[in-house]
């Protein structure tokens, strides 16, 4: 009798145990669908991050100048003397013509006009612009929008990217739950890399096993990304939900790597090793670009053009100048996302053909095709007006 009623008692255990799992399962489910689906209906906060690209040690007086007396200010003895150059080339050299700040994560202010010979003045101008590419992209949208720029030391070497995403990592995590509890609104975190920003942005996969946080990037946007072999199986993990990598057949310096990766060179697409390759997931859209009939160069798709000569990194004749092709992320990314490519033709080349006269961006793969218009003229024109 008294064994009875164990099993009793022990089977109906059983039975609510059973039942509380299978609706924590179909929650779960839900949850995950839901935030696959995007969730039209719910708004956001999107937290956007521009990570800059590999800075070399150019050239210049000023850089050379203010690096000399560098070493009598305190706050810069705290860094190299090879690393405090190169910041100075990144505040005096044509690298100052991207979203940059100084180190670390930081806020773009949008509050107040920034005067040009401040360091954050073309990141701020990228926004204005860029917003309006969001919003010509996505017109039902109510969601939030803050952007930040993240400076790292932009050496080349695999160690120091490996340091930066560590530091990336925390610095996206704190501010993604400081700006949760401030709106009360879920937040999506679309990071946007160019050149060796995009290996830092990779080695979050890494650095989520060491930190072991639930940081979870919706977009990561790769504009001539080397890819190499040290980082590019990251793109099979779980830290990120889509990856778009844009690059250009013009973009020789994407290739010419061989310094910070034990490949020969790196490469311009995933899954084009030949003696290793890897699967490509369906989450990752490769997208080639060209520009009438201009294959963008290194600095054309992330920096800003010059308004007066030189133009040694930056052709006046492309249609876009003085616009890189970052400002236009949403309507690539909105193209993308809108063109039903079939599961089983997911994993090839998307190409994408921008006339900027006519400020048509025409997107095809797999015989299919899609088209947008964006207003390049007055954007062109704002460009030019701010520089």
């Amino acid at each position: 009798m008294k064994n009875s009623k164990k099993i009793s008692i022990l089977f109906f255990s059983m039975v609510v145990v059973f039942f509380i799992a299978c609706c924590n399962a179909k929650l779960k489910q839900e949850v995950r669908v839901q935030q696959e689906s995007g969730d039209v209906n719910k708004n956001y906060c999107i937290m956007t991050v521009f990570v800059h690209g590999t800075v070399g040690p150019h050239f210049s007086f000023k850089a050379i100048g203010n690096w000399v007396f560098s070493f009598f200010k305190r706050k810069k003895r705290k860094l190299s003397p090879f690393q405090r150059y190169i910041e100075q080339v990144k505040q005096n050299g044509f690298h100052r013509l991207q979203p940059i700040d100084e180190l670390g994560l930081h806020p773009i202010d949008q509050s107040k006009e920034l005067k040009k010979s401040d360091l954050a003045y073309i990141g701020q101008q990228t926004v204005k612009l860029y917003k309006k590419v969001f919003d010509a992209s996505y017109l039902d949208s109510k969601d939030d929008l803050m952007f930040y720029t993240f400076n790292w030391s932009g050496r080349l070497s695999k160690r120091l990217r490996g340091k930066a995403a560590g530091k990336l990592y925390g610095a996206v995590y704190d501010e993604a739950k400081r700006l949760h509890k401030l709106t009360g609104k879920p937040i999506k975190i679309w990071l946007l890399g160019h050149s060796h920003g995009a290996n830092v942005i990779l080695n979050l996969e890494k650095e989520a096993l060491v930190q072991k946080k639930d940081l979870v990037v919706d977009k990561a946007v790769f504009f001539g990304g080397p890819v190499q072999t040290e980082t590019e199986t990251f793109v099979n993990g779980r830290v990120f939900k889509k990856i778009y990598h844009i690059f250009s057949r013009g973009d020789h310096i994407q290739r010419i790597d061989f310094v910070s990766t034990k490949d020969w060179f790196s490469r311009q697409t995933f899954g084009s090793n030949k003696k290793k390759p890897i699967c490509v997931p369906k989450n990752v859209n490769q997208i080639e670009v060209v520009i009438g009939d201009h294959k963008p160069f290194h600095y054309e798709l992330w920096l800003w053009g010059r308004k007066r000569p030189p133009y040694f990194f930056y052709r006046k004749d492309l249609s876009i100048h003085p616009l890189p092709l970052s400002i236009f992320s949403p309507a690539v990314i909105a193209m993308v996302d809108a063109l039903e490519v079939p599961d089983d033709k997911k994993t090839g080349l998307y190409f994408l053909n921008v006339d900027g006269n006519k400020g048509v961006f025409d997107l095809r793969r797999a015989g299919l095709q899609a088209n947008r218009t964006v207003d390049i003229d007055t954007l062109r024109g704002e460009g030019l007006a701010v520089l």
